[in-house]
């Protein structure tokens, strides 16, 4: 579970891998002044690099917290060596050019993002962005333009994006 400790922190809570498992705070990231979290519930997670994806206050952007398969084991670890931990600093901001309307879905490399601008000015979009493992981000690929929106307050619910597998998403009208 991910929780804003303030604006610029979050704290990681899950079970710890003792003799008796409880529910226990993990790991605190490092304060940054630069950085200001939206809330509690503007995370995502891609499974492709085990990041965490934390969305921040300009409603656009996104910051990536990398994160192993055993992070459990060395999260309150303090010994562990640095590729065992959360690591805020390998991965920079990842922005998006509007707000997201609804959660992106993941596919294997491929990030789906449904946006709309931040004022009137443009259409919503479709935005497929692709992994690339060379410079560690995502790069956009394509875009498709959807129906005009005549306020940011109704655009909400007006689509909705299931993953379906391999057979990649499906993305239609409410």
């Amino acid at each position: 579970m991910i929780v804003n400790k303030n604006y610029d922190q979050i704290d990681i809570w899950g079970y710890a891998k003792t003799a008796t498992p409880s529910f226990t705070l993990l790991k605190t990231t490092v304060a940054e002044a630069s950085v200001e979290y939206i809330g509690s519930h503007e995370f995502h997670w891609f499974p492709h690099k085990n990041l965490l994806m934390a969305k921040l206050s300009d409603g656009s952007s996104f910051r990536f917290y990398r994160m192993t398969s055993d992070f459990r084991t060395y999260a309150t670890d303090t010994t562990s060596d640095t590729k065992y931990l959360v690591d805020s600093g390998e991965f920079r901001l990842f922005h998006v050019p509007g707000r997201t309307m609804v959660p992106p879905i993941f596919w294997g490399r491929w990030a789906y993002f449904y946006i709309s601008s931040i004022d009137d000015s443009e259409d919503s979009k479709l935005v497929a962005y692709y992994w690339n493992e060379l410079s560690l981000e995502f790069e956009e690929k394509c875009s498709s333009d959807m129906d005009a929106e005549t306020t940011n307050t109704n655009n909400y619910h007006k689509y909705t994006m299931v993953n379906v597998g391999d057979d990649g998403i499906i993305f239609n009208k409410w």
